[in-house]
């Protein structure tokens, strides 16, 4: 992120570094993780709801495909999961009326210690119960058992699964206050080419050089998938209330500190190319 003396007297010393861009750097750093991670809350609560939709509309019952579920591979972790959370502060009585000790075979089941001894536990959740209980990362491992045709009556899946792998990155590098701008110069094997069309649909200034540069940046593009996750899943009002509130904090920053990087193209390039994408996704 900053340029080291590559030789001489002050080799592996930083570059015209100074307090003031370091204190600058951790102002964004910081305004970029708290509002990411909002936007990645709202992106999970709306594919919980787009799921819930689509299960509306198919033939499934509600328990029996949770059963179906956990006796794939991911599946059966993601019952065990459930099944810990018996034991949960906060999800301990609803967990309590559909996690009991298990009576016979009609049901899925998995092993837990309880007081030095293992006992079998069935879990028998309904979907609309199990979305409340499981992490973003079990989540994803049922959307993509969900979407399939024989389970659904819709064609295609509202987001590729790859872009919610990288939604939940960012989910989680926010959530344990992971410094990400640090992370600026590794680059990305491939620009993914719905991001790319999703950056020319807004019509920004950017030229197309500098689109392939920006979004060959890791942390970048992985921003860019929470926002385009965001337009595609979340209600109107929602969006456009965390793009503006994004955009705010951007402006803010550039108008009281962006000078400060006029000589550190890898911050001033990236900031400037996120700002404009924020913009046009804020006043559309």
């Amino acid at each position: 992120m900053y340029d080291k003396y590559p030789c001489g007297i002050n080799q592996g010393k930083y570059i015209n570094l100074n307090f003031d861009q370091l204190r600058a750097t951790a102002i964004l750093d910081m305004n970029i993780r708290k509002h990411i991670f909002s936007m990645c809350i709202d992106i999970e609560h709306s594919l919980k709801l787009r799921i819930l939709q689509d299960f509306e509309k198919c033939n499934n019952d509600g328990y029996e495909l949770i059963q179906d579920f956990f006796k794939t591979r991911s599946g059966g972790k993601v019952a065990l999961d459930i099944a810990k959370k018996r034991e949960s502060l906060y999800l301990n009585k609803l967990a309590g009326k559909y996690i009991y000790p298990k009576t016979d075979d009609s049901v899925y089941s998995v092993s837990l210690y309880n007081n030095g001894k293992q006992i079998e536990y069935a879990v028998d959740v309904p979907i609309w119960i199990m979305l409340e209980m499981i992490t973003f990362g079990d989540l994803i491992s049922f959307y993509k058992f969900f979407y399939p045709k024989e389970h659904t009556y819709v064609a295609e899946t509202p987001i590729p699964e790859n872009i919610l792998f990288n939604v939940k990155n960012m989910r989680n590098a926010c959530a344990h206050n992971n410094c990400i701008l640090a992370t600026l110069y590794k680059e990305t094997e491939r620009i993914d080419p719905r991001m790319r069309a999703f950056i020319d649909s807004l019509g920004t200034d950017i030229g197309n050089s500098g689109k392939t540069t920006r979004l060959k940046c890791r942390i970048i593009s992985e921003i860019v998938c929470v926002l385009y996750s965001l337009k595609k899943l979340a209600s109107q009002d929602v969006a456009s209330y965390d793009f503006q509130k994004f955009f705010d904090v951007l402006e803010h920053f550039e108008q009281n500190y962006i000078h400060l990087f006029a000589e550190n193209s890898l911050v001033f390039a990236n900031f400037i190319f996120l700002k404009k994408v924020v913009d046009k996704l804020a006043s559309s």
